[in-house]
Order: structure tokens, then C-alpha cells, then sequence
């Protein structure tokens, strides 16, 4: 059976081009306008997110316009003594009017592959867990719902601690076992993705 071949390219980049930064950060205020509409909520957003700059940025591109786009983060963090190198995906977008074409479990795919060569042990993101396609598409990666709260620590130092975390085992499948087998919580350090 032939695959279609997608109509926009993928690609990966370690640092954005200055038109393709511009368009990608034009991209981010589309998709996640919603998220700052007042100074409080745009003030919160920065404390929350301040430290999530990307290895890597997959992009989807259309005739060298980006559509679609995921952000390959790590870090290290420690959890019951163990190291643990945490990679995570953030800023995963689609324009609105390109959105269930496929592109962003195309993208998506690409920054999974992208943790493995990280050497990434696990890989964690945040998304709405009530939104089926949302998970499905994360699942099909191998991302599952963590189950319970995890927390981090904004640029303000206040702790936050949220319910909305997926993880997936990337290189080491003990180490996902024992944050999905553990009952304390999960910190992720500075910052959320």
C-alpha cells in the first residue's frame, strides 16, 4: 500500500532562522492567544514558561510558510534519588486552518525521534486531558496520562502543581516505571513546556 507523500516539508532546527523565528513566534500567539488575554494571565504565562527554550524545533513547513511546530526540550531533574534526563515536548501548534490534516502527529513523531537522539530517559508534556483527540494523538507516540499531580517551579520561585502531565518512556523504561509507579509527586524543576 503507498503512503501518501504529505504536502509540507518537516524540518529540524537547533536555532530558528530570524523569518523563521518570526513566523513561528506569530504562529505561538495564534494558537495560544487564549492563554494570555489580560496582564495577570500574560504575567502568569511568563512565570509558568519562562524556562522552556528548545534544543530542538521541529516545523512544518508550506511553500517555506511555517504551520505546524513542537518544541524538544530537556533537562535533568531527580526523582526518589534517581537522575533522570527529562525531555519534553512544548509548543506543539498547527495554524487553525491547517489543523486535522495530520500535521502535528507529524511533527509530534519527528520531536519523539528527536528525544531519542537527546538521550532523553522519559519525556513529559502537558495538554488538556479532556480533549480525546488531544490524548489519542499523544498516545499514539507512546505518551500516557501520568495520572497525578506533578509540579515545577516558575521564575517567581512559587511552586505550581497541575494535573494535565503525559509522559512516555524514551530511553529508559525502569525510569518511567518508577515515576509511574511512585507515588510522589513529580517535580520537573524550573519551568514548565
Amino acid at each position: 500500500m503507498k503512503t501518501k507523500k504529505p504536502w509540507y516539508i518537516l524540518k529540524k532546527y537547533k536555532v530558528l532562522p530570524k523569518n523563521i523565528e518570526k513566523q513561528a513566534n506569530e504562529l505561538s500567539r495564534i494558537c495560544f492567544s487564549f492563554m494570555e488575554e489580560t496582564e495577570e494571565q500574560r504575567r502568569l504565562h511568563t512565570d509558568k514558561f519562562y524556562n522552556n527554550k528548545a534544543v530542538v524545533t521541529v516545523l512544518a513547513l508550506e511553500n517555506d510558510r511555517v504551520i505546524g511546530r513542537a518544541k524538544v526540550i530537556k533537562r535533568d531533574i531527580t526523582y526518589k534519588g534517581v537522575k533522570i534526563i527529562l525531555g519534553g515536548l512544548g509548543g506543539i501548534c498547527t495554524l487553525p486552518e491547517k489543523r486535522r490534516k495530520g500535521i502535528a502527529s507529524s511533527v509530534v513523531r519527528i520531536a519523539f525521534e528527536e528525544l531519542k537522539n537527546q538521550g532523553c530517559d522519559i519525556a513529559y508534556l502537558c495538554t488538556d486531558l479532556t480533549d480525546p483527540q488531544k490524548v489519542r494523538m499523544y498516545c499514539n507516540v507512546g505518551f500516557v496520562p501520568l495520572g497525578r499531580s506533578h509540579q515545577y517551579r516558575g521564575q517567581s520561585e512559587k511552586i505550581y502543581i497541575e494535573n494535565d502531565a503525559m509522559i512516555a518512556s524514551v530511553n529508559s523504561k525502569v525510569r518511567f516505571d518508577l515515576i509511574m509507579k511512585g507515588p510522589e509527586i513529580l517535580d520537573i524543576g524550573y519551568g514548565n513546556w
